[in-house]
């Protein structure tokens, strides 16, 4: 089983290969993880399509629905960081999401 959904607008997405837009959700069942079908827009791979696993994408922040930077590397009960991302302490770290701000 294997399904191909469209989003209505690309989603400005974080991923190991760069900042990007995600057009499509890949689901290929309960054995495997959602993937993401993303266009990389910054970076050395600027201009590529890659499919990633869901581990690995993470969401822009966005303050117009309330997700800011702590919220989106918030992770469980004791606020540990996703694997691959960056420090849990906003303050310690660059701004990781500038890139997505104006997009």
């Amino acid at each position: 089983m294997r399904h191909w959904v469209q989003l209505p607008e690309a989603v400005p997405v974080e991923t190991p290969k760069g900042w990007g837009h995600a057009w499509f959700i890949i689901d290929r069942g309960i054995e495997n993880d959602v993937q993401w079908f993303v266009v990389v827009t910054e970076g050395p791979y600027r201009g590529q399509f890659w499919i990633v696993d869901n581990p690995h994408v993470r969401a822009c922040k966005n303050w117009t629905i309330g997700r800011g930077y702590a919220d989106w590397l918030r992770r469980g009960e004791e606020g540990e960081a996703a694997p691959g991302v960056g420090n849990t302490d906003p303050g310690a770290a660059k701004e990781p999401n500038a890139s997505c701000d104006s997009r």
